[in-house]
C-alpha cells in the first residue's frame, strides 16, 4: 500500500478489472522490455497422462533476437517442431520444475543454434512454466580462450623444466612435443630440426600415428606445404585456417584433419634451428594474438635450449679431443723416456 493511501477493509482483497488490466499492462511492458529471452511454455500430455512435449505459449522480442526465430513461427507450436529435435530440449528438467515447483538455474549449450545459454526456469500455474534465457556465448568463448591460454602457459612451464635437465636434442624435442600436445585444443604437434645444410636432422611428434612417417618422408624429399614455406620465408610465426583456397591440393592437409595450422620457426641469434608445427582441432578457441605471443615464447625457449645443448656438445667434444691429445702426448713422453733409459 502506498504511503497516505487509505485501506478499504471491505474491498482490500478485491482487484478491479481496471487494476487487473493495469497489472497485465505493466507485466507486458516488463516482458517486452527485457534484454533476456522470456518464454512461456505449457506441458503437453498423451492419452495416458504422460508428458510428451511442451507448447510455446508466448515469447518476448528478445527471444526473436537471441534465437533468431520469429514470433509467428514459434508461438502455439510444439518445442520439437520449433527446434527440430526428436525430443523437446531440456524436457526432463522442465518436467521436474512443473512437478516439484522448484525453480532451477543452469548453463546449457544448444547444438542446433551453436550458442551457450544461462537459463532460469520456474513454475507459474498449472502446467505452465517460464524460462528466462541469457545468451552467454561470447562469455563462454572468452572462458574457453582463457582455459586454452592457461593450458599453453602450463605447457611452457613444463617445457622450461625440461630445458634445465635434458642433455640431448632428440629427447628435448620428443618431450616438448608431448607437453605441448596436452594443451587444450591441440591435436598434433611436430618439431623438425635442420642440420647446417638445411636438411632435416631430427624430428619428433605427438598426436599423430601412422601418418607421421609419410609427413617426414615428404619433408625429407624436399616437399614443404604452403604454411611452412611462408613461415620460412618470413622467419616468423605463421597461422592459417585449413581452407581449399590456401591449402589447395597440399599433401599435408590431406593427411590430417585440422581447423588451424600454426608454424613457428625455432630461431636464436638469427640462426634457424628448426620448426615447431601445431595443428588445432575444430573445438579449439579462435586463434588470438595472446596465443601467438605464447607460441613465439616457447619457440624461442626451445631454440635457446637447442643452442645450449649444441654448445655443451661442442665443449664436450673439445674436452674429449684435449683428453685424447693429452693421452697421446703422455704416451710419447713415456715412450721417449723408455728409449732414453734403454740408451743409458
Amino acid at each position: 500500500m502506498r504511503r497516505g493511501e487509505k485501506e478499504d477493509s471491505g474491498s482490500n482483497n478485491k482487484i478491479s478489472i481496471q487494476e487487473k488490466m493495469q497489472i497485465e499492462g505493466k507485466y507486458r511492458l516488463f516482458f517486452n522490455s527485457m534484454t533476456e529471452a522470456a518464454i512461456v511454455h505449457r506441458l503437453v500430455y498423451d492419452d495416458k497422462g504422460e508428458p510428451i512435449d511442451y507448447r510455446i505459449v508466448d515469447v518476448n522480442p528478445a527471444y526473436e533476437q537471441i534465437f533468431g526465430i520469429k514470433y509467428k513461427d514459434v508461438v502455439g507450436k510444439l518445442a520439437t517442431e520449433v527446434y527440430n529435435t526428436p525430443t523437446p530440449p531440456l524436457f526432463d528438467i522442465y518436467i521436474n520444475v512443473v512437478r516439484t515447483g522448484n525453480p532451477i538455474s543452469f548453463e546449457y549449450y544448444f547444438p542446433n543454434l551453436k550458442k551457450n545459454f544461462f537459463i532460469s526456469s520456474f513454475h507459474t500455474d498449472g502446467d505452465e512454466f517460464v524460462s528466462i534465457v541469457t545468451d552467454i556465448t561470447e562469455i563462454e568463448r572468452e572462458r574457453a580462450k582463457n582455459r586454452h591460454l592457461y593450458s599453453i602457459l602450463e605447457a611452457i612451464r613444463n617445457v622450461n623444466q625440461l630445458i634445465t635437465r635434458i642433455k640431448t636434442k632428440k629427447e628435448l624435442i620428443e618431450q616438448a612435443c608431448e607437453k605441448l600436445q596436452k594443451a587444450k585444443g591441440y591435436n598434433a604437434v611436430f618439431i623438425f630440426l635442420f642440420d647446417e645444410s638445411g636438411n632435416i636432422e631430427l624430428s619428433a611428434k605427438a598426436g599423430l600415428d601412422e601418418k607421421y612417417s609419410k609427413l617426414i618422408e615428404l619433408k625429407k624429399n624436399g616437399y614443404y606445404p604452403p604454411c611452412i614455406i611462408k613461415a620460412l620465408e618470413e622467419k616468423n610465426i605463421f597461422h592459417t585456417k585449413k581452407t581449399p583456397t590456401f591449402c589447395g591440393d597440399c599433401l599435408f592437409a590431406q593427411l590430417y584433419a585440422a581447423s588451424n595450422i600454426i608454424v613457428s620457426p625455432l630461431i636464436h641469434n638469427n640462426r634457424l634451428y628448426g620448426l615447431l608445427e601445431i595443428s588445432t582441432n575444430i573445438e579449439s578457441p579462435e586463434y588470438s594474438i595472446d596465443e601467438e605471443k605464447l607460441i613465439e615464447e616457447i619457440s624461442g625457449d626451445i631454440a635457446f635450449a637447442i643452442h645450449s645443448i649444441e654448445i655443451n656438445e661442442e665443449r664436450e667434444r673439445a674436452e674429449e679431443e684435449l683428453k685424447r691429445q693429452k693421452e697421446f702426448s703422455d704416451r710419447i713422453i713415456q715412450t721417449s723416456n723408455a728409449i732414453i733409459v734403454g740408451l743409458d
